[in-house]
């Protein structure tokens, strides 16, 4: 050692050894006594999970069936009318859940330590799958015509073609027959099951369709078409249609996932020999299925850390900290 010189002029006056403080939370960083410069490693919070999606909406009813055709042979014959298409198809599926925010970032020294990304939000769910068609109704080729089959259990059945009974007013001179087509069955609704068409005799001069399901709801099925109505009447050698309705065509379900209405059956008839053809009703239309559940939300990711060297800091001072993740401040000796 140099003659004269002291032991602290050659170690350094005031040396302040190096050390760290580690803030889990918020706190309160005093800067010792000497120290002027720091650095500080730092991270925010994880990042929030998002939300699940949503769920779809019921998906489309299906549609009426047809009702069934009566071939003319003899006399004259109403035309088939098909069965409704089903509800409306919902407007896409349920929409994505929101995102997570992002972390709460950590502050110190008017620097700033980002928190961690928000996780995604789930998937929206797929439109329900679409309702059972309503069986179309066979052809009349023998004299009362079988109805179609409901699509669903909620759903109406059609009825059977009817006719008669002959009138033979004046032998081989003048004879009349009527034949009724079969009215269609009633869609089905989520809240209510469509009805099955009503049976219709020589008293009626039409078979009416089924009511839908849910009558007066928001969830209405469509409603049945009207079976044809005819009646031939034979007179001297002549065939007449003195009466005669086209079966009808039915009405789409009311609202998304609903079933259409089936069809109302044609039917034909013979004054002179005392037969008919009548077709049956459609089935109704089969509810729509239920909405698929949206998917599950992202987890929020972790924070990384940041760092910042040779923070510059008064000796003595004291600093707020704001720790949502962790702030580790070191410093090196001075």
């Amino acid at each position: 050692m140099p003659i004269g010189a002291s032991k602290a002029g050659v170690l350094g006056a005031g040396v302040v050894p190096g050390g760290s403080e580690t803030f889990n939370g918020p706190g309160t960083f005093t800067s010792p006594v000497g120290v002027t410069s720091i650095n500080v490693t730092g991270n925010g919070g994880a990042g929030n999970s998002g939300g699940a999606g949503n769920a779809a909406g019921q998906g489309p009813g299906g549609s009426g069936g047809a009702g069934g055709p009566a071939p003319v042979n003899q006399g004259g014959g109403a035309p088939l009318a098909q069965g409704a298409p089903g509800g409306a198809t919902p407007a896409g599926g349920g929409n994505a859940g929101p995102a997570g925010n992002p972390g709460l970032a950590s502050t110190a020294f008017s620097l700033t330590f980002p928190g961690g990304a928000g996780g995604p939000g789930g998937a929206g769910g797929t439109v329900g799958s679409t309702g059972s068609t309503g069986g179309t109704a066979p052809t009349a080729n023998s004299s009362a015509g079988n109805p179609g089959t409901r699509g669903s259990l909620q759903a109406g059945w059609g009825a059977i073609g009817n006719g008669g009974p002959w009138c033979l007013c004046i032998p081989g001179q003048r004879g009349s027959m009527p034949a009724y087509g079969g009215g269609g069955g009633g869609g089905a609704a989520s809240d209510g099951g469509g009805n099955a068409a009503s049976f219709a005799n020589s008293g009626t001069p039409s078979r009416p369709g089924g009511p839908g399901g849910g009558l007066g709801t928001p969830t209405t099925g469509g409603s049945g078409g009207t079976g044809a109505y005819i009646v031939n009447v034979y007179c001297a050698g002549s065939e007449y249609n003195n009466a005669s309705t086209p079966a009808t065509s039915t009405n789409a379900g009311a609202s998304a996932g609903a079933g259409g209405g089936g069809g109302g059956g044609a039917a034909q008839a013979y004054g002179g020999g005392g037969s008919y053809k009548a077709g049956g009703g459609g089935g109704g239309g089969g509810q729509g299925g239920a909405g698929n559940a949206g998917g599950a939300a992202g987890p929020g990711g972790a924070s990384s850390p940041t760092a910042f060297n040779a923070v510059a800091v008064v000796s003595g001072a004291s600093y707020p900290v704001v720790s949502n993740g962790q702030v580790v401040v070191s410093w090196n000796p001075q």
